[in-house]
């Protein structure tokens, strides 16, 4: 694939991922905070949001392995959702636990 091509590819998938970050966020944060889903979830059970975030996002990264090893099929009827979505989600988990680790960082104490 050539870099321009690539590159064009990129910024489409980016522009459409961004939009359903945005959709799903407001959804699921249900707040002003957009990481309030994952401290809310958190808090109930005791443990970091951190850790919330990778046990959604270990779901998302293992239909994505599921649908690699099965071929890379374009049309896998065990998928409830099509495999870009499924990329989408990670990637947007991915940017969600760097706000995550931002925000915690910022609030740890400097020795």
């Amino acid at each position: 694939m050539k870099n321009e091509v690539y590159n064009a590819l990129v910024d489409g998938h980016t522009k459409r991922r961004r939009a359903m970050s945005q959709k799903k966020g407001d959804e699921y944060a249900n707040d002003d905070d957009r990481l309030m889903n994952f401290k809310r979830n958190a808090a109930s059970l005791g443990v970091l949001p951190e850790l919330i975030l990778m046990v959604y996002a270990e779901k998302h990264f293992g239909s994505i392995q599921h649908y690699v090893k099965k071929g890379c099929l374009f049309e896998d009827p065990e998928m409830t959702e099509p495999i870009v979505g499924r990329i989408y989600d990670l990637q947007n988990y991915m940017d969600l636990l760097i706000a995550l680790l931002e925000e915690r960082h910022k609030e740890a104490p400097k020795e």
